[in-house]
């Protein structure tokens, strides 16, 4: 096992040294633009009532939570690199899923801070709105409710180059509603510029 992590370490260290003329150009006006799959988990509301009428039956209510398949919509990010590890960033992001002809949303709205402890590996997280419903492009009905909400997510950079990568990351998006807490799950491969 230790012979495992040592080798794993060696690997992350070959792949985030490189030349200095190759190095991403941390600095300046940043963004991305990405799109993945999603897993959304989200309570559902039951309510049995008996009525008294019979004999053994409880009335209350119960919770479970549902597990959801889907798409993590296109994701925008917008910034400044405030230091050359770390970037400032206005983040729309999110999940969803398909319920007939309807897509629900599960989205993120907000500033996030961006950190680069290695040229190819970055951690990011911050707070902002959050909004759930029926995407209202794809529905006559814009049935939607806002809350709070917070992003974190691990990322890591495959194509790397000067002014622009190919990156793929592991996102989580928790949305506090009035009712409920959604949870969403999102794996999305980005454009990201320098």
């Amino acid at each position: 096992m230790l012979r495992a992590l040592a080798t794993s370490i060696v690997a992350l260290l070959a792949l985030s040294s490189r030349p200095a003329a190759a190095r991403p150009r941390h600095h300046g006006f940043t963004g991305d633009l990405g799109l993945g799959l999603s897993v959304t988990w989200q309570p559902v509301h039951t309510h049995n009532s008996c009525g008294g009428t019979t004999p053994g039956c409880v009335s209350g209510a119960a919770t479970s939570l549902e597990v959801e398949l889907g798409l993590a919509p296109l994701s925008v990010s917008l910034g400044w690199f405030v230091s050359r590890e770390v970037a400032l960033l206005a983040r729309a992001t999110g999940t969803s899923y398909f319920r007939g002809r309807a897509q629900i949303l599960n989205n993120f709205y907000g500033v996030v801070v961006e950190v680069w402890p290695i040229d190819r590996l970055f951690l990011g997280g911050g707070g902002g709105f959050g909004v759930r419903g029926k995407n209202p492009i794809l529905s006559r009905s814009a049935e939607l409710e806002g809350g709070g909400a917070l992003e974190a997510r691990l990322g890591f950079a495959l194509a790397q180059r000067t002014d622009n990568d190919f990156t793929i990351s592991l996102e989580a998006i928790r949305g506090f509603y009035e009712h409920d807490d959604v949870l969403g799950v999102a794996l999305v491969g980005a454009w990201k510029w320098y």
